[in-house]
């Protein structure tokens, strides 16, 4: 006999053990969801850290990451890249398994843009198990390459090379000196090994910022020695030009007589392109010119030359200007003392290499700059003080009506620098104003260059502390072994 009470009874108690059930089941569900896109969250906030600069279309990276984040979040990396001939074998680590991928492709472009590629190259996905090969059989005498490889439709881009080369912001450069291109300039800016982009550097065209330290960043937080391309697209432009003074043109190019001059880019011959003012080429300026010719471009110094240990308004007395041998070596860096009333070297009876006024292998500026860095303790790169071709590139690079001589004098930082650098009477740190990421090219010091003036003055360029109509285009000239409170110095770097 059946109990009909009880059996109601069991069938209300199923009902309600199963609702609940069922609710806790979903709110599990719910639970689990949440947790795993917070995991998702936090991985992708680490993978988008370390790979900075890495992905292409970087608005987009969340959206196509969180996609992927039920595929187990796939990345990719170079293990390895042997080159044979014109064949580059280039081997990746893929953190999936075929069971997870749909498609896969790869090709390879002429610039970081994935447009550039002609011919993909589809992979079976069944050879895929966490590696796969990348072949170029044209790779050509280059020595880095923009591969793309193309996974369930999300796109990576990885700049590889014979000694596998990538570039990360904030990772320093091993192995050979690498290529950072964007689409704001024609030609690609060459990261030297020992050196990083810095976290946070924007486009060539803003000013790409590398430094010396790793995981630096575009405040100097680590303090590293900062740098910025100078990008030389036309090398027919790369000449002294004439500057401004208080808005007005100079006469030290274009006169004359003793037209300010400079050693050229052909060695022990009187150079070009700017014949009229060259003196006879030496090795520096002749390796200085090549490369910015084979590179398209060089680095300038992100801050005026500082000196460790000490403040703004130190003015270095004569005990401490000794240690200007080259054994104290040049900061720039933000927010440090600079390394004023320096001497440039020598004195005016002396003749440099270059043949003109001064000794740039005597204590000075010229010899400090050259100590920081060489090819034998920095893979490529070579330090120097500013050429004066060099400091008019910058102003180029900031103006480009200036190698015309067009530049607006209202409104034109290298032509009238009013407002735009330390014009407050006295000596700032490192660090005050910045056009294109480079500081203090107008205001605070004077800056030696290699340039001469007569016979018997080296050049400085820019504004200084205490005259507010001196532009950043200013040249005036100085002995170089006299030194002066209101005179300091630059680096630049060539490949």
């Amino acid at each position: 006999m059946i109990d009909l009470k009880n059996e109601k009874g069991s069938i209300t108690l199923f009902v309600l053990v199963s609702c609940v059930f069922f609710i806790a089941s979903v709110a599990c569900v719910q639970m689990y969801m949440q947790s795993k896109r917070v995991a998702v969250d936090r991985e992708y906030r680490q993978i988008k850290s370390n790979y900075e600069g890495f992905f292409i279309d970087d608005e987009s990276l969340r959206e196509g990451y969180i996609q992927l984040a039920q595929l187990r979040n796939i990345d990719i990396t170079v293990e390895n890249t042997t080159k044979s001939g014109n064949k580059l074998i280039v081997e990746l680590i893929l953190n999936t398994t075929s069971s997870e991928i749909k498609t896969i492709k790869y090709g390879w472009g002429t610039s970081p843009s994935i447009d550039t590629v002609s011919n993909w190259t589809f992979v079976e996905k069944e050879s895929v198990n966490g590696k796969m090969l990348a072949i170029n059989d044209n790779a050509g005498s280059g020595s880095q390459y923009h591969l793309f490889v193309v996974i369930n439709n999300k796109e990576f881009y990885l700049t590889v090379g014979e000694g596998a080369v990538q570039i990360q912001k904030g990772k320093i450069v091993t192995g050979s000196n690498a290529e950072w291109k964007d689409e704001t300039n024609e030609y690609p800016a060459i990261i030297p090994v020992g050196f990083c982009v810095v976290k946070g550097a924007g486009t060539i065209e803003e000013g790409l910022v590398i430094s010396d330290v790793e995981d630096d960043d575009m405040e100097n937080t680590k303090h590293g020695n900062q740098f910025v391309w100078i990008p030389v697209n036309d090398y027919s432009k790369f000449h002294l030009i004439e500057g401004y003074s208080s808005s007005v043109l100079q006469k030290y190019i274009s006169q004359e007589v003793d037209p300010s001059r400079e050693a050229g880019d052909i060695l022990n011959v009187v150079g070009s392109p700017m014949t009229k003012n060259s003196t006879k080429g030496i090795a520096e300026s002749v390796a200085m010119y090549n490369s910015v010719k084979n590179n398209h471009g060089f680095y300038i110094a992100r801050f005026e030359a500082g000196i460790e240990g000490k403040i703004a308004n130190s003015n270095l007395s004569l005990e401490e200007r000794k240690v200007a041998d080259g054994k104290t070596k040049p900061l720039s860096q933000k927010g440090v003392g600079v390394w004023n009333n320096i001497i440039w070297g020598g004195t005016q009876s002396d003749v440099a290499l270059d043949g003109l006024t001064g000794d740039d292998t005597a204590d000075g500026a010229v010899k400090v700059a050259r100590s920081m860095y060489t090819k034998s303790n920095i893979c490529g790169v070579t330090s120097t003080l500013c050429y004066g071709v060099q400091w008019d590139a910058v102003m180029n690079f900031i103006d480009d009506k200036y190698e015309i001589g067009e530049c607006n004098t209202t409104t034109s930082f290298v032509a009238n620098s009013a407002n735009k650098g330390n014009y407050t009477g006295t000596i700032s740190t490192t660090g005050y104003h910045a056009e294109k990421n480079i500081y203090d090219l107008a205001g605070n010091v004077w800056e030696w260059t290699m340039e001469a003036y007569n016979s018997n003055r080296r050049i400085y360029r820019g504004g200084y502390y205490n005259s507010a109509n001196s532009s950043a285009s200013a040249r005036s000239g100085y002995e170089p072994g006299f030194p002066n409170l209101a005179v300091g110095f630059r680096l630049t770097l060539y490949l």
